[in-house]
C-alpha cells in the first residue's frame, strides 16, 4: 500500500492506515505520531507535510496563548520542522576537536 501510515495511540502502534483513514478515525489528532517507511522516528501529524490537510479545516488559525495574536498553521509548521533539523556539522565539529585533543596529548606523551 502507498500510503502506509501507523500511529501511535495510547502507547500502542496501529496501522496500517491510509490518509483517508486517518482522516475518518476519531482518535487522530494533530499531536498523533506517525511513521511510515522512511521515516527515522515517530513525528507528530502536524509536522508531516503530507499530512497537513488532515486538518486544515479545524485549524487554519491558531491562537499563541502567550501573544494572544494569532499564529498561522502554516507558520508553526515552518516553524516545527526546523526544530526537527539538526545541523550535522556541529557533530563534524566536536569530532574534529576531539582528534585534534587526543593527537595533542599523546604528542605531548612522547
Amino acid at each position: 500500500m502507498k500510503d502506509s501510515w501507523f500511529v501511535l495511540i495510547e502507547g500502542k502502534k496501529d496501522g496500517p492506515f491510509s490518509i483517508k483513514e486517518l482522516k475518518k478515525d476519531k482518535r487522530i489528532t494533530p499531536d498523533t505520531l506517525v511513521w511510515k517507511e522512511g521515516f527515522k522516528e515517530w513525528v507528530a501529524i502536524r509536522f508531516v507535510s503530507e499530512l497537513k490537510d488532515l486538518f486544515r479545516d479545524e485549524n487554519v488559525v491558531k491562537k499563541d496563548d502567550e501573544s494572544n495574536e494569532p499564529v498561522s498553521t502554516d507558520l508553526m509548521q515552518e516553524q516545527a520542522a526546523l526544530t526537527l533539523r539538526q545541523d550535522p556539522s556541529q557533530w563534524i565539529l566536536l569530532v574534529l576537536v576531539l582528534i585534534l585533543l587526543l593527537v595533542y596529548v599523546l604528542y605531548q606523551v612522547k
